[in-house]
């Protein structure tokens, strides 16, 4: 028995799209969809579309053939660059995105906890270690409350203990009706993710 109202359609689905860069085909024939809760880890060898794939979920590029329903307004790509500001601080890089999306403080605040960015808040971008940029990366991807995540390869250069903090954020996101798409060639534990693999082209 139902109440009589239709399921909602996914936020973000690839019917059999095919995608290519400097004149060849790197994806072909992928089709899935995001729903609110989903969780998918993208594999595949270096070159095979990963990226291409996530920046087409943002909306960077359009598919060469297949159709891509995207959803304007509710994703955020964080790209393997970490896209902070060296000269800036932890703080001032954490400062401009809360002003940029309109973030109260206290979800700025959760976001500086939950990634523990409070020891190196007053330190300069450009001296932190590659695992400590990865971290204050993700800060933004919180701070923008985009409830559909696209994360290349998020954990980076991270150490155990922050791999860890990535995973349980990532997943606590998707527990919490947010979803995500995480393209890795980690071995990350996460319970109950789908997985699209994507093949080499060459």
């Amino acid at each position: 028995m139902t109440d009589g109202t239709k399921p909602s359609a996914p936020a973000v689905e690839a019917r059999d799209i095919s995608l290519r860069r400097g004149g060849r085909t790197i994806v072909a024939g992928v089709t899935f969809a995001v729903n609110p809760g989903d969780l998918y880890l993208l594999h595949g060898p270096n070159g095979s579309g990963k990226t291409t794939l996530l920046r087409a979920l943002a909306g960077f590029s359009r598919p060469a053939c297949g159709s891509l329903k995207r959803a304007v307004g509710r994703t955020i790509l964080l790209g393997y660059a970490d896209a902070v500001k060296a000269a800036f601080t932890a703080k001032e890089n954490i400062d401009f995105w809360g002003a940029l999306y309109g973030a109260a403080p206290a979800t700025v605040e959760r976001a500086i906890s939950q990634l523990r960015i409070f020891p190196f808040l007053n330190q300069r971008t450009g001296t932190l270690s590659s695992g400590q940029r990865r971290r204050l990366a993700l800060c933004r991807v919180v701070i923008s409350r985009r409830p559909i995540w696209l994360l290349d390869e998020p954990t980076a250069g991270m150490d155990a203990a922050s791999v860890a903090t990535a995973v349980d954020l990532i997943a606590g996101h998707c527990r919490s009706g947010g979803s995500a798409v995480v393209a890795t060639h980690e071995a990350l534990p996460f319970a109950g993710a789908r997985t699209i693999t994507l093949a080499d082209a060459a």
